[in-house]
């Protein structure tokens, strides 16, 4: 049975994400973990001219890099939950976690006593990704010697 590491956050509701999973599970028996690494949403952010250039509406707190809002763990166990849900309706065998805000250090992670056969990373659309930006797939692949997928959506016709 093929084992395979799912990494998404912001994409967990994305059909583009489901699609590689019905097309895996289509190829043959297949178990997947999905990774939600603790990193925040830009949902409640908004531009202020402050020196950090964003701020969060209502309380939030530092966690290294990262400006989490107050709950920002809490978001992402409920992001978790929606996802795991998602992937059973689709009659997926899966368990989960949610990780490190980083997302290189959440894969380590997760892989540390697990056999896995595949790294699929979901991201959001090229330009708004900071995956995409971070070029964390290739560095996956240089660190990890796994075979690593990207799923993003698909381009905008006319684009």
């Amino acid at each position: 049975m093929r084992r395979i590491l799912v990494v998404a956050n912001r994409t967990l509701h994305e059909d583009y994400l489901l699609d590689a999973v019905r097309s895996r599970m289509m190829e043959g028996p297949c178990e997947f973990t999905l990774l939600v690494p603790a990193i925040a949403s830009t949902e409640g952010v908004s531009s202020s001219p402050s020196s950090e250039g964003m701020e969060w509406r209502g309380a939030a707190r530092r966690a290294g890099d990262y400006l989490l809002p107050e709950g920002g763990n809490a978001q992402a166990h409920q992001r978790l939950e929606y996802g795991l849900a998602r992937f059973r309706e689709l009659g997926a065998i899966v368990d989960g976690e949610v990780g490190s805000s980083n997302a290189m250090h959440a894969i380590r992670d997760a892989l540390q006593g697990r056999e896995i056969d595949e790294i699929l990373i979901s991201t959001l659309p090229k330009g708004i990704s900071q995956w995409l930006r971070q070029d964390l797939a290739h560095r996956v692949k240089r660190k990890f010697p796994l075979p690593v997928t990207v799923v993003t959506p698909p381009e905008a016709a006319g684009s």
